[in-house]
């Protein structure tokens, strides 16, 4: 257990410092389970931390929604964000989404792959799962940064990116795209484009095709909604 325990350290480690060893290695002997645990330890862990400060933040707007309807919407909302179901359904949904979110990109990615000549690799929807799933693992120093921020600032509007200096309506299209270019998103792209680049051994253009434009397409989506 300790053992494994210090593999998947220096696995972060490496990952954080010398990207292209860990997916060589990656590429050499997969290994999923300890990134997945990590994954799921560190997100819950700085969601469940940080509870309060978004439950006061997603109750106002959803309060202010439900006036609009009768006062027995609102008691219920106000119970929901004290009950037990809040805090499970905080801490279970951005590691299901994160999760679905790697599934998809990496579907997306597989079609990309195929329609452009394919790769010789085996298992290739494997091989991009976990080029998206070890890249997903710039959440560790995000939260680690986030969570605290939370707590200091007493609300879980923080960015790390142009949203942060942008003086634009925070409901407009311009702040939602600015918000989209966060630090840790782009060294996401940037760590999952290396990883495909060495995993499936094809050449940079088809590797930023495959895992850049699924989450580019994504960004263009949700602007749409805005």
């Amino acid at each position: 257990m300790v053992h494994d325990v210090r593999a998947m350290l220096h696995d972060v480690v490496t990952l954080l410092a010398s990207p292209a060893m860990l997916f060589q290695s990656l590429r050499e002997r997969p290994r999923w389970i300890g990134a997945v645990v990590t994954l799921i330890v560190v997100s819950a862990a700085a969601f469940f931390l940080a509870r309060a400060e978004i439950a006061a933040y997603t109750k106002e707007a959803a309060v202010l929604s439900a006036r609009e309807q009768n006062e027995a919407s609102v008691a219920e909302i106000e119970t929901f964000f004290e009950s037990p179901l809040f805090t499970a359904v905080l801490v279970v949904s951005p590691v299901a989404l994160t999760f679905l979110s790697i599934a998809i990109y990496s579907l997306v990615g597989l079609v990309l792959l195929a329609v452009t000549g394919g790769s010789e690799e085996p298992r290739p929807y494997g091989k991009l799962f976990q080029a998206a799933l070890w890249a997903k693992l710039v959440e560790i120093p995000h939260l680690l940064l986030w969570t605290p921020l939370v707590l200091a600032k007493g609300s879980p509007e923080i960015f790390l990116g142009p949203a942060a200096i942008v003086t634009a309506d925070p409901k407009s299209r311009l702040f939602s795209l600015m918000a989209s270019f966060d630090l840790f998103h782009i060294w996401f792209i940037v760590l999952f484009v290396l990883g495909v680049r060495i995993m499936l051994a094809v050449e940079w253009p088809r590797a930023v095709l495959v895992a850049a434009v699924p989450w580019f397409s994504w960004q263009f989506l949700k602007l749409l909604w805005v």
